[in-house]
């Protein structure tokens, strides 16, 4: 499990929604992290996955807030979320396209060739981030300049390529 020495550090740099100065950063944890009412008219159907039922509630609120319409992950996993929209194409393969969002829940590997895959208003999610087998590939796609927003809530890491934003780091209690 996750260090108590890596969360009471994330603790001392984080904030909440009142720390981002950041408009899109903003929006996005006011108006998708910190919703409750985002899932109100869906109850999500949590089959069994690796994942815990507070990742599969931010999974599902990002999927919404953005209205993503196709998903790229390495595993099966999320095909087991009875609650992703059908709309919702998941690929377990790479191709030649731009996703909407890319969910990695164990990487095996660099996370910087993900980036390649994703367009401006694209989310790319990186799962436990803090335990001690991910943390330096999170750490190292962090160095990449593509990247122009990271925000970082512990659980989980969320990357974002947006021209129009400098680079900006953001640590968020959920």
């Amino acid at each position: 499990m996750f260090a108590l020495k890596s969360y009471l550090s994330f603790l001392l740099k984080s904030t909440n929604e009142h720390g981002v100065h950041s408009p899109f950063v903003f929006d996005f944890v006011t108006k998708c992290l910190y919703n409750k009412q985002l899932l109100a008219d869906l109850l999500p159907i949590f089959s069994s996955t690796s994942l815990s039922k507070k990742q599969i509630q931010l999974l599902l609120k990002i999927i919404y807030y953005f209205k993503v319409k196709s998903i790229f992950t390495e595993e099966d996993i999320l095909k087991k979320i009875d609650s992703i929209s059908k709309d919702s194409i998941i690929f377990t393969e790479l191709t030649p396209t731009n996703y909407d969002l890319i969910f990695i829940h164990q990487p095996k590997k660099e996370l910087d060739i993900f980036l390649d895959y994703m367009h401006n208003d694209s989310v790319l999610i990186i799962d436990n981030i803090h335990c001690q087998k991910n943390k330096a590939l999170w750490q190292e796609l962090l160095k990449s300049p593509k990247i122009t927003a990271y925000i970082d809530i512990f659980w989980q890491g969320y990357v974002f390529i947006r021209k129009e934003q400098p680079k900006q780091g953001f640590y968020i209690r959920v």
